[in-house]
């Protein structure tokens, strides 16, 4: 079968819990909810563009144990190809425990690494890698490939020469170029980044058209319960936009608002919108702008 996208990196297993207020250190708290939920950020992207009509795949390692068994399902159970995924006996699988704070909106994660595939299949369309898929890319290069970045956390050797969507959170920008960001944008384009896209979290995104940096606000949406995955949303989305042949302004816009309506669910996938309720969002918010004539 002929994917559109291959997403490349780490798959996790996530128990997320819900309470008032994190525990202090020996302190036993009441947990509103406990969901088990697929995660990882090149998974969870994968999800999200199979969600808004992208044929996509998934490539990358999980142990042979139960953990492993339920991240293949909860990818398959969404229609995202797993053939290029290696089941590994001499490795765990990833997997992640998360304390959602209600009362601060904010997260404590104790994360065991998802393992980083054994090598990147020969393939056409797009590549989209997270941090742990990029140590593979580095080693095997595909150039039939076109390849999407998902850079919130470190990597070594960071090298742009021929990402053609480079997508950096705000904070990593910050320290590996700080200063301006349009300069930083300038110079991630002159050492071969092609188009590049920065996500600003609660504050959208920003990208870069014609020399020119702008501003893609975020949205708010009823009820948000965690902001988990939403980058990981944000990238599936941003790149299934492209793939769909939408100006990079317009991926973007879709980019924010599918990763603001993904926030309405506890963990990192359910909430994540298919393209027609994405369509539906949009909708609305373009019927409440307020329209000037002259």
């Amino acid at each position: 079968m002929g994917l559109d996208l291959l997403c490349v990196g780490a798959a996790n297993l996530d128990v997320v819990v819900s309470v008032d207020r994190a525990p202090r250190p020996d302190e036993r708290v009441v947990a509103r909810e406990i969901v088990h939920a697929g995660g990882g950020p090149a998974a969870t992207a994968a999800v999200a563009a199979a969600r808004l009509g992208v044929s996509v795949g998934f490539c990358g390692r999980v142990g042979a144990d139960a953990e492993g068994d339920l991240i293949l399902d909860s990818l398959t159970s969404e229609g995202v190809d797993i053939a290029h995924v290696t089941r590994d006996r001499e490795v765990p699988s990833g997997a992640s425990v998360i304390i959602v704070d209600r009362t601060e909106a904010g997260r404590q994660i104790c994360a065991r690494t998802a393992p980083p595939p054994e090598r990147i299949p020969d393939v056409e369309g797009w590549l989209h890698v997270d941090q742990v898929g990029y140590e593979a890319l580095t080693r095997e290069h595909s150039r039939n490939s076109l390849i999407s970045f998902d850079h919130g956390n470190p990597v070594p050797s960071l090298d742009l020469n021929g990402i053609d969507l480079y997508v950096p959170s705000r904070p990593m920008v910050s320290t590996l170029w700080p200063g301006d960001l349009g300069a930083a944008v300038h110079h991630m384009r002159s050492q071969g980044a092609d188009r590049v896209v920065v996500t600003d979290g609660a504050a959208g995104a920003w990208h870069s058209v014609d020399g020119r940096l702008h501003q893609t606000p975020g949205h708010r949406v009823p009820g948000p319960l965690s902001t988990l995955g939403a980058g990981d949303v944000f990238h599936g989305a941003l790149v299934a936009g492209v793939i769909q042949g939408r100006p990079l302004a317009e991926a973007v816009e879709r980019a924010n608002a599918c990763a603001a309506l993904a926030c309405q669910g506890l963990d990192g996938r359910s909430a994540i919108p298919t393209g027609p309720q994405l369509d539906e969002f949009l909708g609305r918010l373009s019927d409440q702008t307020p329209t000037t004539t002259t």
